[in-house]
């Protein structure tokens, strides 16, 4: 192997969260619906799990929804998924069914 190859390895994670920013930033939600605190809310909910997704936070997923925060799931081999949350009750149910939807 050269110097100039990469070492590659398998993460630790096997999905990866997505929560938007720029859904806060257009649309008038609730001062409990920012997307730290949905990101917040994603890692208490997938606390238990256990090969825990990464979240990240990001710009525009590209769903726009109206008066809520976009949540997307990215996995190795899957095809992404994408929900809105428009309440911070709905973070965990919502989290909960993308990530079974992809296992």
């Amino acid at each position: 192997m050269s110097d100039s190859a990469a070492q590659l390895s398998r993460p630790s994670w096997d999905a990866v969260l997505l929560v938007c920013k720029a859904c806060r930033k257009r649309a008038e939600l609730p001062a409990s619906l920012k997307s730290k605190t949905v990101a917040l809310e994603i890692r208490s909910v997938i606390r238990d799990r256990k090969r825990r997704p990464r979240v990240l936070l990001t710009t525009c997923l590209g769903l726009c929804p109206k008066s809520a925060v976009a949540i997307a799931v990215v996995t190795r081999g899957g095809p992404p998924r994408i929900a809105a949350v428009t309440a911070l009750s709905q973070v965990g149910p919502t989290v909960n069914a993308l990530l079974d939807a992809v296992e």
